[in-house]
């Protein structure tokens, strides 16, 4: 029976983050990105439960100085009537976004629905500046857009991107309150390989530990994240290091750098007993 491909939806990181000099320096840059990446999946995937994972996630955006975050899971198909929000903007602006019927109008969840390209929200407000007939829906957008600059919310970065359950997109819009967007945007250009790690780390981990608050049912990850993918596929196949590395369309340079930080993260001198942690974490979904 053959075993399913695995995809990452994570950045590649093959590619340099930023101009390098030397193999040297691409390789510890790769295994900068992946060490961060399984950090951050190890400490969402300790927290127990929705309330714990908010508030992890609410500290590691800080530390890149941003102030706030909006996740939701647009799923396809029927679900339960259930929380799939993780909002940390003010309860004023919540009850302000569901009474004045933003949510049914709102562009950003529009374009994130069938995009997966990241897009700062005064770009979207400019498109809808231009439109010449203000319908409802432009309308309503704008008067959130003046709501949240009078409550110092000048600028968001939306990312959208595929669902770790394949069904529809997700999307994790992050924002720095008091911030201008010249300012905003500069902070968002340094951070940003960082900020889609966080995204799609809490759309993984809340979508296999809390599937039930997530979607309204139980669910398992159908998605896998890049530095996940070769301890699964160490736990699942037979496999060598350099025919997993093939596997998963890496370098060999790329592939040790994985093993550098996965063995760094989970603090262990073996990729069995990392296997064997990120199992035991919940780590491994599959």
């Amino acid at each position: 029976m053959s075993n399913p491909s695995y995809e990452s939806p994570l950045p590649r990181y093959d590619a340099p983050l930023f101009p390098l000099r030397s193999e040297r320096e691409q390789a510890r840059a790769i295994y900068d990105a992946h060490l961060f990446e399984l950090r951050i999946l190890k400490k969402l995937s300790q927290t127990k439960d929705v309330t714990a994972l908010k508030q992890c996630c609410q500290n590691e955006i800080e530390k890149l100085g941003f102030s706030g975050y909006t996740f939701m899971q647009q799923v396809s198909g029927p679900k339960s009537d259930v929380e799939t929000h993780l909002i940390t903007t003010p309860a004023e602006f919540q009850t302000v976004y569901i009474g004045e019927g933003i949510f049914e109008h709102d562009q950003t969840l529009a374009y994130a629905a069938v995009n997966t390209k990241p897009i700062f929200q005064t770009t979207i407000n400019a498109e809808l500046a231009a439109v010449r007939i203000k319908t409802e829906t432009i309308l309503k957008n704008e008067f959130v857009q003046n709501y949240l600059h009078t409550k110092g919310y000048h600028e968001y970065y939306n990312v959208p991107f595929i669902a770790s359950t394949q069904e529809g997109n997700a999307l994790f819009s992050i924002t720095a309150h008091n911030t201008r967007p010249e300012e905003f945007r500069r902070r968002t250009d340094n951070v940003k390989p960082h900020l889609h790690v966080i995204a799609r780390a809490v759309d993984y981990v809340g979508t296999s530990k809390f599937g039930d608050l997530f979607l309204g049912r139980k669910e398992k990850a159908k998605l896998c994240p890049r530095p996940l993918e070769l301890l699964t596929l160490l736990a699942t196949e037979d496999l060598q290091l350099k025919a997993a590395f093939e596997r998963m369309g890496i370098t060999r340079s790329s592939g040790d750098a994985h093993v550098l930080a996965i063995k760094e993260a989970f603090g262990v001198d073996t990729l069995w007993a990392a296997v064997f942690k990120a199992a035991q974490q919940g780590l491994l979904s599959r």
